[in-house]
């Protein structure tokens, strides 16, 4: 049968999986999938992958659904040693911030601009919002290749595959700037100089193309003062940061926030205690916390036995878990069908997560006194491939609880004390999945402080990221 995979060159993840395939040595049979035409919600692919998105892979009856959880897939499968997803657990769990990186940020803004001019009439061919959005990708991107020669390291791995296809594509909206951004335009050329990138230039092409047609504008390069935003964000990151002087794990977290939640609770799953330093809304753009992560967000893992620092709830799950678990059931790292389930599941999280987001923040804003009817959809309709997930079994990415139940437990929980309970006709298997989750012994531990503080938060609009 061999592998094929579902999506077209257009697509930047799309491309990352091929780029991979092809350092890879693994022949791709490409089903091209018409988003325009919506061919992706026919009944054919719909069985295939429930999410309907593309990338999705097909190895040889095996489904992989997400670029960020297919990359790590084919080189566990296909690849001769470990070069571009190290075994190294400090390393992966760099790599696994970036791919998240590049799924909740950088693509994440790609495809919200697109969308605006394709599905919601935008005329402008870039707000100001969109402009800031775009820069603040460059400067961090800028920002993580001060130290290190490629995005995670020294050494090129599957988080400058997927990176570089989006921000090639990002260019194609607002050019780069090679005076403010030096590091990203050597970095990007030095990818795309090697010899398995040759799709990604006929993608770009083909995505710079597209985006004249929906942006209603031939593409000019747009001169902006970025100084401002530069110099909030002008230190530099590495695989190793400042050691902290403690004995355990120190996390920075936000009792409120899901993300920090589903941390703690993979702490306690694993018995390992942690030094907890609560962090408030106002200190997230002080100086300590942006020299520890210039992306401003929480959690931040900082070990300092290993002189590590890591942020992104994902890439942190894995690697304490890889580090401190006494076993690895709940990331089993040496079954690869498995770990590109949980991996996706997680990719899924940061989907959920954004609509989560979207349905809270006008109403913390003080901008509306509910969650909106579309907002609510939205929820809704993830809550419906959940349902879906679970269909044929316990837990959200098999038969056994892992990161991936914890990560996703974190959020619906949230969605069921805030917004509205889960509907036990609506949704059996994920109110099944629900209520045994919750009866976990460290899940009220690790959460009832946080969902108060959460509907506190949205009663009383308080400003929350």
């Amino acid at each position: 049968m061999g592998v094929i995979l579902y999506g077209s060159i257009f697509s930047p993840p799309c491309r990352a999986v091929l780029i991979t395939a092809e350092a890879l040595g693994v022949p791709i049979q490409i089903k091209d999938v018409n988003i325009g035409e919506k061919e992706h919600l026919s009944p054919e692919f719909l069985k295939i992958n429930p999410q309907h998105t593309v990338p999705t892979l097909d190895d040889n009856g095996t489904i992989v659904i997400d670029s960020h959880a297919i990359l790590p897939f084919l080189v566990s499968k296909y690849a001769k040693d470990d070069c571009f997803y190290p075994k190294d657990l400090g390393k992966r769990a760099l790599i696994e911030a970036r791919l998240h990186f590049d799924s909740g940020s950088a693509f994440s803004v790609l495809k919200a601009v697109y969308r605006s001019h394709l599905y919601e009439g935008q005329l402008e061919y870039l707000t100001e919002l969109q402009t800031q959005k775009i820069l603040e990708v460059y400067a961090l991107l800028n920002t993580f290749l001060e130290r290190t020669e490629w995005i995670a390291g020294d050494h090129l791995t599957i988080a400058d595959i997927s990176l570089v296809t989006t921000v090639n594509s990002l260019e194609a909206m607002l050019a780069i700037d090679a005076r403010k951004f030096p590091k990203i335009v050597k970095w990007s050329e030095k990818a795309n100089e090697l010899p398995f990138f040759s799709i990604n230039k006929i993608g770009r092409k083909q995505y710079l193309d597209k985006w004249k047609v929906v942006s209603k504008h031939q593409f000019d390069s747009i001169t902006l003062s970025i100084q401002k935003l530069l110099t909030q964000i002008e230190f530099s990151v590495g695989l190793n940061q400042p050691a902290v002087s403690t004995m355990a794990p120190k996390l920075y977290y936000m009792a409120a926030s899901p993300p920090c939640r589903a941390v703690l609770m993979v702490a306690k799953a694993i018995g390992l205690e942690l030094e907890l330093e609560a962090v408030e809304f106002e200190q997230l753009r002080t100086e300590e916390i942006l020299e520890l992560n210039p992306q401003h967000t929480v959690p931040i893992l900082v070990d300092a036995d290993e002189d590590f620092t890591i942020w992104d709830s994902h890439a942190i799950a894995i690697y304490l878990v890889g580090q401190y678990g006494n076993d690895d059931s709940l990331y089993p790292k040496n079954d690869v069908k498995q770990v590109a389930v949980i991996n996706q599941r997680m990719q899924f999280d940061n989907i959920l997560f954004d609509k989560c987001k979207a349905a809270f923040h006008p109403i913390m804003m003080g901008i509306e006194d509910v969650v909106s009817e579309e907002a609510s959809d939205c929820m809704l309709e993830s809550l419906g491939l959940l349902e879906i997930f679970l269909k044929d079994k316990p837990w959200i990415a098999g038969d056994d609880l892992t990161i991936a139940d914890l990560t996703i437990l974190a959020l619906v929980a949230t969605v069921e004390e805030v917004v509205f309970p889960i509907d036990p006709e609506r949704f059996p298997k994920l109110s099944e999945w629900f209520n045994k989750a919750k009866e976990l012994p460290y899940f009220e531990e690790c959460n009832r402080e946080g969902l108060d503080k959460m509907g506190q938060l949205v009663r009383h609009e308080v400003p929350l990221i």
